[in-house]
């Protein structure tokens, strides 16, 4: 499906043909919200990031389209060509152990206001892998199409219609279709509902 046909499965949802309740730039931003969820709170996506480290540099760039989601790992290649794994601290445990003289091979690994550090810092040039969750590119043409499993496409019309239920105040239909959206996807509660998502889920499911 492309973003025209995952447009008009929504407005068929709605039971809208034209714009006059939601127009197409907010079904747009609902798709794309979907979109954006699906990605984060799944397995698609991840991607491997290869770069050489330099010698003493204790900071590397995040890669642009890095998506701050769940599983991600920092490795090197050992003088044996064995693939080693760094453990993760959050920025404030990792701190206490940097110095200015510890270059090594590292132990730890951290990410903190857009870079990744590294603890000791590299003594050799290194092949370092990062793996990481990349973010979806957006719809926007209507010929876009999703990047992820084309079964996964009709869920994204289930969570705009959803929005748009919400929107609407009409309580009963976003349920159906929010419980459409995590059938098709099969993302329980970690999409992050909030608490008064959640209840009217058990509401709905209480009267089937």
């Amino acid at each position: 499906m492309n973003l025209s046909d995952i447009r008009t499965l929504t407005r068929d949802l709605l039971d809208e043909s034209g714009t006059t309740r939601f127009a197409d730039a907010d079904l747009l931003r609902w798709i794309n919200r979907g979109y954006h969820r699906i990605v984060r709170y799944s397995e698609l996506l991840e991607q491997t990031k290869y770069f050489t480290a330099v010698v003493g540099q204790r900071t590397y760039s995040l890669p642009t389209d890095y998506m701050s989601a769940g599983w991600v790992s920092l490795s090197f290649l050992d003088d044996d060509g064995e693939e080693v794994e760094l453990d993760f601290l959050n920025f404030f445990q990792m701190r206490r152990y940097l110095s200015d003289n510890d270059n090594a091979d590292p132990e730890w690994w951290s990410i903190f206001d857009g870079q990744l550090w590294v603890h000791p810092r590299f003594d050799q040039a290194r092949t370092v892998y990062f793996r990481y969750k990349r973010k979806p590119t957006a719809l926007s043409a209507d010929t876009d199409s999703p990047e992820i499993d084309e079964a996964l496409h009709e869920a994204l019309a289930y969570w705009a219609a959803y929005i748009g239920c919400k929107k609407d105040k009409n309580h009963i239909e976003a349920a159906f279709h929010l419980a459409d959206f995590k059938e098709l996807t099969g993302l329980g509660e970690q999409i992050g509902l909030r608490q008064g998502d959640t209840r009217m889920i058990h509401e709905y499911e209480d009267l089937y």
